[in-house]
């Protein structure tokens, strides 16, 4: 029964796509380079998930893997996987509103922007 196991183990791993520690991402037809590390940093994400192994994930003519995402705010992502501890958005308005929509995707948005409820003011009036 043990030895089963460890064949089906073995089975499943040779089908899971091993990367590089070097990635180059084109992302929308922006480029971009990272570490492996950096982009598995948070598994349980989608950007963490694409680069696990368990999906198939092909290279252009280039050596760059492509999403079909808008890469014009990716930078924030990659900086934020790098140093989520310093990362600060400093965006506004419709470009905030942009990032967060990407951030939605890659399953980014509760790491990046947790609920912080707002302090009420209690003002009372004494006689």
């Amino acid at each position: 029964m043990e030895t089963e196991v460890w064949e089906l183990e073995k089975e499943r791993l040779s089908h899971i796509k091993s990367f590089e520690s070097k990635i180059k991402l084109d992302v929308g037809g922006v480029k971009f380079t990272t570490s492996l590390t950096t982009l598995r940093r948070f598994p349980d994400t989608m950007i963490g998930a694409m680069f696990s192994g368990r999906h198939a994930f092909q290279l252009d003519d280039e050596g760059y893997y492509f999403i079909d995402r808008d890469g014009t705010h990716f930078r924030y992502i990659l900086n934020f996987l790098r140093s989520p501890e310093t990362f600060l958005c400093e965006l506004t308005g419709p470009a905030l509103n942009e990032f967060k929509n990407e951030c939605d995707y890659y399953a980014l948005n509760e790491l990046m922007f947790p609920f912080k409820p707002v302090s009420a003011t209690i003002q009372v009036d004494f006689p």
